[in-house]
């Protein structure tokens, strides 16, 4: 083989690899470049509150017992038989409610012999007093001493006094006869009955107790921190009332006062709510729980719990993003069987738009869009 043939054999080789990978050059300088897919933001849907800082006012919840402002033990004022009880435990009893009859025979006598004494002592009075005025007559004509005449007007005096005695007596008697029939000082409920027909009482015995259902308040123990806030609007004479519910009724009770005597426990202080509704008929010594409201705060807003994260931030709505904001917690409040919270902050003013709704990934700057 010639010289020229075998170079031509090995250069073939060489242009077909060297062509190749021209061609692998051009291709890939020559490929379509792929552009990377734009990513949209994703908004985040949320709800909003619009904030309408303005006086509110807190609430605290309390838990009340119900008690009688007038709470009375009956009890006998003489010696006597009881003939009748008209009343038993439980009853509801209007005022002048006749309760029970006490037997009048023994007092009746009484009466009787005091008067019968009294008519003796005037009739007797009567007769020492024409004897002193015969005495002065007589001392004038000096037939009577001055000591004679002293005398006679000691047993007139002393008549006279038994006189004054007796009449006392016998007024106190008829006291007494009248007490025989016993009757509710007031529209009450009967709370014990200690004794039944055919008993013997005497002054000072108990025959029942009862309380005023007019006159129903409830007490509950303030926390220390509002004390001198509600002493405040006690003295302003502003009404702090609060709303309970009981037996599916709902009822609302005024603050009157509050106790001189802190609680034994030293976390607060009994404050005493009077029912503003008249029959009770719910029972003493039941509980409540109540929801009173407390006077009223300037530059405060109601926001609901699902606005809150942590113990004091919340996220404003700005340009479409959300940004953290502190607030400053005041106190629940309770609306539509919902708990909300009044809160404050020196950094939202009326209009701000606030999430209500939790988000996991809240951070400064999360785009969102706001829902219905």
């Amino acid at each position: 083989m010639s010289a020229k043939k075998r170079f031509l054999k090995f250069l073939l080789p060489v242009l077909i690899i060297a062509l190749a990978a021209v061609m692998v050059v051009y291709m890939i300088k020559t490929k379509p470049e792929k552009k990377a897919p734009v990513r949209k933001e994703k908004a985040w849907p949320v709800q909003v509150v619009k904030i309408e800082p303005k006086i509110h006012k807190p609430q605290l919840v309390l838990y009340g017992v119900f008690e009688p402002e007038h709470e009375s033990i009956l009890t006998s004022t003489i010696n006597a038989n009881v003939n009748e009880v008209e009343v038993f435990e439980g009853d509801n009893v209007a005022k002048n409610t006749i309760l029970l009859e006490l037997d009048r025979s023994d007092i009746n006598l009484l009466y009787q012999q005091k008067e019968a004494d009294l008519e003796g002592v005037v009739a007797q009075l009567g007769i020492e007093r024409q004897e002193l005025s015969r005495f002065r007559r007589l001392k004038k004509k000096k037939l009577k001493s001055a000591s004679e005449v002293g005398r006679q007007q000691a047993i007139v005096t002393k008549l006279k006094a038994q006189e004054d005695v007796l009449k006392v007596q016998l007024a106190q008697i008829k006291k007494d006869q009248a007490r025989a029939t016993v009757k509710a000082p007031f529209n009450a409920l009967v709370t014990k009955v200690f004794i039944s027909p055919g008993n013997r009482v005497r002054p000072g015995d108990r025959l029942l107790s009862l309380y005023d259902v007019d006159n129903i308040q409830i007490r509950a123990q303030l926390p220390n921190k509002v004390i001198s806030t509600v002493r405040q609007a006690l003295h302003q004479r502003e009404k702090i009332v609060a709303y309970g519910e009981i037996d599916g009724t709902e009822i609302s009770a005024t603050l009157s006062r509050i106790s001189a005597k802190v609680a034994a426990t030293a976390i607060g202080t009994d404050a005493i709510f009077v029912l503003n509704t008249k029959g009770f008929e719910f029972g003493v010594g039941r509980s409540i729980k109540l929801v009173a409201n407390l006077p009223g705060l300037r530059d405060t807003f109601v926001i609901p719990y699902q606005s809150l994260y942590g113990l004091n931030t919340v996220y404003v709505v700005r340009q479409g993003r959300i940004k953290p904001v502190t607030i400053t917690k005041i106190s629940n409040v309770y609306q539509d069987k919902s708990t909300l919270i009044l809160a404050t902050s020196s950094e939202l003013q009326a209009g701000d738009e606030i999430i209500a709704t939790q988000l996991p990934n809240a951070i400064t700057g999360l785009k969102v869009s706001i829902t219905k």
